[in-house]
């Protein structure tokens, strides 16, 4: 005999886990999100430190070839240095150049003669580079400087 009343199909038994997220799986990813948090400010201040290095680079880079062109000056080095800066957004104080010529300081006319080496050091504070909120922070507790070199030997004038 057949009956009319649709078939009940019993499904399988399953094993319902219900997720437990106590205070030991909420210390777990805060703790992971703070190493996080952490790696990610040091490769950011890193990554200031380096772009800030390379603008530093071509700046004496730029101060150099400033410094071999006839009647240059100490200040007209610092000028072109200073107007590369401003473009990289280090056109504070905080940028100190330093003009030689056979390792002595110039002040003044440069006079660079054939044989002369000309050299131009430039540094700055690393917190000065770095954003405000990261130097607040003071995550990576670090009071370096950068500094670089471009320095030339004259063959010929």
């Amino acid at each position: 005999m057949v009956s009319d009343s649709p078939q009940h199909v019993v499904p399988f038994p399953t094993l319902e886990v219900a997720p437990v997220r106590g205070v030991r799986w909420v210390l777990t990813w805060a703790a992971a999100l703070a190493v996080i948090g952490w790696s990610a400010a040091i490769l950011f201040a890193f990554a200031c430190q380096l772009a800030a290095e390379q603008d530093l680079s071509r700046a004496a880079a730029a101060g150099l070839r400033e410094a071999t062109c006839d009647r240059a000056t100490s200040h007209t080095v610092e000028q072109t240095i200073r107007r590369r800066l401003v473009g990289c957004g280090l056109a504070g104080q905080q940028v100190s150049v330093v003009v030689l010529r056979n390792g002595a300081p110039v002040t003044g006319l440069i006079r660079a003669a054939a044989g002369d080496r000309l050299s131009v050091s430039l540094s700055t504070p690393v917190d000065y580079v770095l954003p405000a909120w990261l130097c607040n922070v003071s995550l990576l507790g670090q009071s370096g400087t950068i500094t670089v070199w471009a320095d030339h030997q004259l063959t010929h004038i």
